[in-house]
């Protein structure tokens, strides 16, 4: 009976209820919704100037290793090779602070906080272009002489996927022109084009940086309290390290390795890092084979790879975030 009556309705209902199974059964068919765990929130260890101005990470699913803010680190494989990862399990924190003279002759404070992943996982829905091993992702927190943040930069540590949050300390006549008053959309994510903070002297608040699951893009830039933010989220302790460590892993035989190349074409590159999609769909016209591939973030004329923050070939130099100045200068910043 039921099949007699299948075979009478008309055909295009027929194709339409053929479509909806096969989309169901692409999608999973079964069970009961999962639900996503709280993420968790990464709060910086030290009181100092670092602390002060460090910001709080938020990822949005920690379920998975990939997603957690982890610690490089360095071991013999089964072949008794070197090899480098990033364990998920000991978050830290690495930090330096530069300081830059803008073309405007102001001078200004950069704290830069640099975090590590195991991987970007190759994912095909959604497609992950920047999938590999021991990624990283770069905050700049850039402070003015009466130390107050004026700016934030984000930029993974390949230089892709750059990023730049404002704060209301730095005049509206520094941002680029045509600067969107409300939202930015960027790489597929709504930034805030301004946030409101204050002095890190005058109270708890403290920038929250919320990342993508899977590929670690800044989702969302806003203000916290520690309070709030231990509330929300689970807390996790992460300590903040010099940037230096990364040169010195320890191996079992009481010797270092750095976390970088140090030798031939791939030297100031994370050791053994590959990105197979980028060099297939971006190396090419980039006119680089490490395009994409994770880096050290040297300083201007070291011999490092350039950290150049534009995949056009002819804007390396203008864009490399090395000559912090310039790199504004090249992206429209006024400071």
């Amino acid at each position: 009976m039921c099949i007699a009556r299948f075979q009478a309705l008309p055909l295009n209902v027929v194709r339409m209820t053929t479509l909806l199974i096969v989309l169901a059964a692409l999608n999973g068919c079964a069970g009961l919704p999962t639900a996503t765990p709280p993420g968790t929130v990464y709060i910086p260890t030290e009181d100092g100037m670092f602390g002060r101005f460090a910001p709080l990470f938020v990822h949005e699913n920690d379920a998975h290793a990939y997603n957690r803010i982890g610690r490089p680190a360095a071991r013999y494989d089964e072949r008794g090779e070197v090899s480098v990862y990033v364990d998920p399990l000991r978050p830290a924190i690495f930090t330096e602070r530069r300081e830059f003279e803008s073309s405007n002759g102001t001078s200004y404070t950069n704290f830069i906080y640099r975090v590590h992943f195991e991987s970007v996982p190759v994912r095909f829905r959604p497609f992950h272009i920047s999938a590999g091993r021991n990624v990283g992702l770069l905050v700049v927190v850039t402070v003015n002489e009466k130390q107050e943040p004026v700016l934030y930069t984000t930029v993974h540590t390949c230089g892709c996927y750059t990023a730049f949050v404002p704060t209301g300390f730095l005049p509206a006549s520094a941002r680029p022109a045509n600067w969107e008053e409300r939202n930015q959309e960027l790489w597929g994510e709504q930034l805030p084009a301004v946030i409101t903070i204050a002095r890190p002297d005058d109270g708890e608040q403290r920038p929250l940086i919320t990342l993508r699951a899977g590929s670690h893009r800044v989702k969302d830039i806003g203000v916290t309290t520690l309070p709030l933010a231990r509330s929300e989220f689970r807390a996790v302790a992460a300590p903040l390290t010099p940037v230096t460590d990364l040169k010195y892993l320890a191996l079992d035989n009481g010797t270092t390795v750095s976390f970088f190349d140090t030798e031939g074409a791939r030297a100031g590159y994370v050791r053994g890092t590959f990105k197979p999609f980028e060099l297939l769909l971006v190396s090419w016209w980039a006119l680089d084979v490490r395009a994409g591939v994770d880096k050290d973030y040297g300083r201007p004329g070291d011999d490092g790879p350039r950290f150049y923050t534009s995949f056009r070939p002819w804007k390396r130099n203008s864009s490399d975030m090395r000559d912090f100045a310039g790199f504004l200068d090249y992206w429209g910043w006024r400071l």
